[in-house]
């Protein structure tokens, strides 16, 4: 052993890949009827991480609904639809609000 620090080369991401790619801000939850939005999407986060937190959402969602479904509870239905409402968000900020 040399004694000498080993690091790994910084992964740098070639233009126009996923990683490369950051959020827009993305409102999402409409308040009221005025059109204010209760929550948004931060801009400047990186796409593989908003793609990671959308799926770990979808995941729970599905869990949350399949759940309500079975048991009748309205209020974990609720908190699936929030979810979905997020990852959806999560998923239009990269892609500039397009489907």
């Amino acid at each position: 052993m040399t004694g000498k620090s080993w690091r790994a080369p910084a992964l740098v991401a070639p233009p126009g890949s996923i990683q490369a790619t950051t959020t827009q801000e993305t409102p999402f939850c409409l308040a009221d009827a005025s059109g204010y939005s209760l929550f948004a999407v931060r801009e400047g986060v990186r796409a593989d991480t908003a793609l990671a937190q959308a799926a770990s959402m979808l995941r729970t969602a599905h869990g949350l609904l399949v759940n309500s479904s079975e048991m009748g509870d309205d209020d974990q239905y609720a908190a699936g639809l929030f979810l979905l409402e997020g990852a959806s968000a999560l998923i239009d900020s990269i892609n500039g609000g397009q489907p």
